[in-house]
């Protein structure tokens, strides 16, 4: 992967995270990848990071 590759990526996780978009950034990782989160259960696979996001965003408290 290249540094341009790279760069890639973290703009469209911003851009997801931003738009708080599970799906699309459960879409960056690979089938069977693992998402190790502190103080959260490990996620698995593109089907568990997409919870783990959505549980993340409903847990989020809107900005003022």
């Amino acid at each position: 992967m290249s540094q341009n590759d790279f760069g890639d990526i973290r703009r469209k996780y911003i851009e997801f995270w931003r738009a708080e978009s599970a799906e699309a950034l459960a879409g960056l990782f690979t089938d069977d990848c693992f998402l190790i989160p502190p103080d959260d259960p490990v996620a698995s696979g593109k089907a568990g990071v997409q919870a783990f996001y959505q549980g993340q965003f409903a847990s989020m408290t809107p900005l003022t």
